[in-house]
């Protein structure tokens, strides 16, 4: 195993660890978790709700840039019981220079309404 891997292993696990005393995976059994059960997606999504800034540090020496901008987008940023937390980690973390633009037009580009219409638009085409 390389060192970069060893260094990865353990900055999942420490986060794994942090999101387990949080009960972020509270559907999980606790005996049997462990990193490779979690997808990225909700290791990273998880960790920004449920972490301190020193895990979501971690995050970027685990995951590239371009990845964990994608999460945010995609999975905290239409949600707005996080508006706080957007602002906070487009401001800190993610250098954007007008954030709430930002977090405005890209919330209603992933809105739930939006991925509807999608899957309502592919249905309407797979019939025909």
């Amino acid at each position: 195993m390389n060192i970069f891997a060893h260094t990865t292993t353990r900055a999942n696990n420490q986060i794994l660890k942090k999101l387990l005393k949080t009960n972020a995976f509270w559907s999980f059994d606790k005996k049997t978790i462990s990193i490779d059960s979690i997808s990225d997606n909700s290791l990273i999504e998880n960790t920004f709700i449920h972490c301190d800034i020193d895990e979501i540090k971690l995050l970027f020496k685990i995951f590239s840039n371009k990845k964990l901008l994608s999460v945010w987008n995609e999975r905290l940023v239409p949600d707005k019981r996080y508006y706080k937390l957007n602002y906070y980690l487009g401001v800190c973390f993610f250098n954007i220079s007008d954030t709430k633009k930002h977090i405005t037009e890209t919330a209603k580009k992933y809105s739930r309404y939006e991925k509807i219409k999608q899957l309502a638009k592919t249905d309407a085409r797979s019939i025909y």
